[in-house]
């Protein structure tokens, strides 16, 4: 009895075991066939739009993602779009005849840094030189959204739509306070009077410390952000200033309208709807046919030039990202870990084929010691 038992046990085991490997082999065929669906080139019409919309963050690596949560619930992925794939993607348009102009709807975009929008200016240079329009397209702008489309030769808005010029802050909470009502001690071991990461343990408020290095480095972006939409959109800094600072009484002087105001301050060209949008585009480009859509995504164009792409070289510059807050150990990409990156560097000092390294930064803090590996 105990011996029939037991072997029931044995072939239970056996089969849980054989599913579980068959359903992994199964998920890894999904994963891949996806993929490969996801690659497949489509046709670029001869009379194109390069329609631009990225989302999420723009990173130059992207983060890496669980595949059982990339198939089971792909809602909780990071949304992030590669640095890379915008800027090789603007290139190729510049030098592409089926491409008639480039279009940037920056709405999604959740977060972009500075430097990332200097390398999209810079190719959007070459599409300017090649004497293809750019255009952007917004139903409304926050700060970072807007300095990316100030490069373009017109800025069309919906008329409901804003453009959100604030200046940057820091903002902290102190709780010295409250730990000291709570009877809580923090022992705090720090070196230099601008260290101030642990400042809310032991202050009530921003020490003059970090009230001069914050005013430098916020002061020296929010210079670079004026000086760049005043060089743009030709407009004198001082009323790009006047926007941010006095944008309650200027609102009220256009009965609230907040597109009527930007477009009244210089920031944008035009107003239009959707369909006004695109009666726009016909009429400068009467070879478009916008009634079968000759927008082409990001991917989708990229996938239709594989061909275009640079072929790989040697002797290689070879390119190591540092994305991500730096930290200690071994990490997947879009982290940037001391180990992993350590790695990478010293893979490419061994190869023979690899005659120069690019590191590229894209991080904001993180670990002294991971920084020195």
């Amino acid at each position: 009895m105990f011996g029939k038992i037991f072997r029931g046990i044995a072939r239970l085991i056996r089969f849980i075991r054989s599913a579980f490997v068959n359903g992994i082999f199964l998920l890894v065929i999904v994963l891949i066939v996806a993929s490969l669906n996801q690659l497949q080139p489509d046709t670029v019409p001869e009379n194109a739009v390069l329609w631009l919309e990225p989302s999420g963050s723009i990173v130059e690596q992207y983060s890496f993602n669980d595949p059982l949560v990339k198939l089971l619930n792909p809602d909780q992925l990071a949304q992030e779009t590669s640095l890379t794939d915008i800027v090789q993607a603007i290139e190729l348009a510049a030098a592409d005849d089926r491409i008639k102009l480039v279009v940037i709807t920056p709405d999604k975009i959740t977060h972009i840094g500075h430097s990332a929008i200097n390398s999209i200016h810079r190719a959007l240079d070459k599409v300017k030189a090649a004497g293809k329009p750019v255009l952007a397209r917004s139903r409304g702008m926050e700060q970072h959204q807007y300095l990316l489309t100030a490069k373009a030769d017109e800025i069309i808005i919906h008329p409901m739509a804003h453009v959100a010029i604030s200046g940057y802050g820091a903002y902290r909470d102190y709780m010295k306070s409250a730990l000291d009502k709570l009877s809580i001690d923090v022992h705090v071991f720090r070196v230099g009077d601008f260290k101030s990461a642990l400042e809310p343990f032991m202050r009530n408020s921003m020490s003059d410390e970090a009230k001069r290095a914050n005013q430098q480095l916020l002061g020296g972006l929010w210079r670079h952000y004026v000086d760049s939409v005043a060089a743009y959109r030709e407009l004198a800094p001082v009323d790009i200033n006047a926007y941010a600072n006095d944008y309650a009484a200027l609102l009220q002087a256009h009965n609230g309208s907040t597109a009527e105001l930007a477009l009244a301050q210089g920031l944008v060209d035009s107003l239009a709807t959707d369909e006004e949008f695109w009666t726009t585009l016909e009429q400068m480009f009467p070879s478009l046919k916008t009634d079968e859509n000759p927008a082409v995504g990001l991917q989708a164009y990229l996938a239709s030039n594989t061909s275009l792409k640079a072929p790989v070289i040697t002797p290689s510059v070879a390119v190591v990202t540092v994305e991500g807050a730096i930290i200690d150990g071994e990490a997947p990409p879009g982290t940037a870990a001391g180990d992993s990156v350590a790695k990478l560097l010293w893979d490419a000092k061994n190869r023979d084929d690899i005659k120069s390294v690019v590191l590229r930064v894209n991080s904001g803090v993180g670990s002294a010691v991971a920084s020195e590996i």
